[in-house]
């Protein structure tokens, strides 16, 4: 029986399939025989029209006139407006001074060295300092000088009180040395103390300034206050630094310009006797 049934539904479908294939054989017959159309180009180009020349008028304009605040605005132009020194607004800018140089500049700063140097020394009693000799120099006869604790020299002008080596450790254990004389000065009647790996300078220095514009320009100073002029202004010394080996310099104000402060530097101590001097280096 049940082979019955497939034998239909076989049948049935193979019939299905047929009447498919039928009606789509039909259809593509019925499209194919209906006719493309033609296309028909149309031509929409536009006729050129005439168009009247128009001439340019003449036209005069006025001049801007005055507002009563004094202000001039032209017409094309916005106006400027800027803050004056009172918070007032004003139709004048901020006028733009050309840049211009500080003028001078420090070219040395000497400082006297004191008469008498302490060289050195050769210990005899490691026991006893005092019994050491003392290698001096004088500056003034740039020769060299021995003597001894209680040592009195006329000529040069000086007696040797003592002599001391303090024998130190810093804070990491190394050993190190303070070495030191005490001299009595003859001249000023005053004890001066020297130190083997200190230079000794007299109080007070000299300093030489120059001119930016004028290299054959050398003016000297030698303490705050002190005033000096160029072709380009006017100075005066505000502060001298024996520690920073340095200089503080006003420039006075003008008509034009306000006054300007700058510092400068030397990186050592220069000697009379030296012939070298120093270039200094102007603060940032």
């Amino acid at each position: 029986m049940n082979k019955i049934y497939d034998k239909l539904f076989f049948v049935l479908a193979l019939l299905l399939l047929l009447g498919s294939l039928a009606f789509y054989l039909a259809y593509s017959r019925s499209v194919s025989a209906v006719s493309t159309p033609e296309l028909t180009v149309v031509d929409h180009s536009y006729a050129p029209i005439q168009v009247a020349a128009v001439s340019a008028a003449a036209v005069n304009w006025l001049q801007p006139e005055k507002q009563s605040t004094g202000w001039i605005y032209d017409v094309f132009t916005p106006p400027k407006i800027y803050l004056d020194e009172s918070g007032r607004f004003v139709n004048k800018g901020w006028e733009v001074l050309a840049e211009e140089s500080f003028g001078v500049y420090l070219a040395a700063l000497e400082r006297q060295p004191y008469r008498i140097q302490l060289e050195g020394y050769i210990e005899e009693d490691i026991t006893d300092a005092s019994k050491s000799l003392l290698l001096l120099f004088n500056e003034e006869s740039q020769r060299s000088v021995r003597a001894r604790v209680g040592d009195i020299n006329p000529a040069i002008g000086f007696e040797v009180l003592d002599f001391k080596i303090d024998r130190l450790r810093d804070a990491n254990g190394n050993p190190y040395r303070k070495v030191y004389a005490v001299i009595l000065d003859q001249h000023s009647g005053q004890q001066v103390i020297l130190k083997n790996d200190e230079r000794l300078y007299q109080a007070g220095v000299t300093i030489k300034i120059r001119s930016e514009e004028d290299a054959s320009l050398q003016l000297t100073v030698n303490q705050v206050g002190d005033r000096f002029e160029t072709s380009v202004g006017k100075y005066v010394v505000e502060a001298i630094s024996i520690e920073e080996l340095s200089i503080t310099i006003k420039k006075m104000a003008t008509a034009n310009r306000a006054a300007e402060i700058q510092q400068f530097f030397v990186s050592t101590p220069i000697d009379p006797a030296s012939n070298s001097e120093n270039t200094s280096s102007k603060a940032n």
